[in-house]
């Protein structure tokens, strides 16, 4: 399975304030990213709204990163549909218009909807910047503002399914291996010895 541009990271993170808030949101995952094109073609990263605002990092680097520190395991949503040139064109379009920015999460933000304007000048959070870039670059539709969007709203019957654009889909969940990732001839093999039952059998994933 390649993992492309627009694919959706998930994470389950090991701290305790992401257990409280997983707690709060009855859902698996506290966090997400999500897979970008920079610098030409196949050229990956991954790019996240954290406390250190919006930046896209490599993206195998990255992963082990929080494979060996940060998560108690992490998964990948493929997003299916027609990525040709104009989806790959706005996704980059897009990811050069929100680095940089800062990350908010504040009381105004949970309690009223913003525009990708507003967020791109207050700041974004996690999966509000997932759920931008797939309004911006038309696989999702605008009923719900991207701010209205938890990490959980990405897992496997969570309500972007549902927001989609016709003709796209969201895969089912492939876990990415916590314990041992290898990485050699630009393969992460996905193999996890934590298994949740959302979870689709362990594969390979192409990057």
């Amino acid at each position: 399975m390649s993992t492309q541009p627009g694919d959706v990271v998930l994470f389950q993170s090991a701290n305790k304030l992401a257990g409280l808030q997983r707690g709060v949101t009855w859902s698996e995952w506290d966090h997400c990213g999500l897979v970008v094109e920079l610098y030409g073609r196949r050229n990956l990263h991954l790019l996240e709204s954290t406390g250190d605002g919006v930046k896209s990092y490599p993206f195998v680097p990255r992963i082990r990163a929080y494979a060996v520190e940060f998560c108690k395991y992490m998964a990948i949503r493929r997003l299916s549909g027609p990525r040709r040139r104009r989806f790959r064109t706005s996704m980059k379009e897009f990811t050069a218009s929100v680095k940089g920015a800062k990350y908010n999460l504040g009381i105004r933000k949970l309690l009223t909807k913003q525009t990708f304007e507003a967020s791109a000048e207050r700041g974004f959070f996690c999966s509000e910047l997932v759920a931008a870039a797939w309004q911006e670059t038309k696989v999702m539709n605008m009923e719900k503002a991207a701010n209205q969007f938890w990490p959980t709203d990405f897992a496997e019957g969570g309500v972007v399914e549902k927001s989609l654009m016709t003709g796209w889909t969201m895969e089912p969940t492939v876990l990415i291996d916590t314990r041992v990732l290898e990485v050699g001839k630009s393969k992460v093999r996905v193999s996890v010895g934590v298994n949740p039952a959302s979870a689709a059998p362990p594969i390979e994933v192409d990057i």
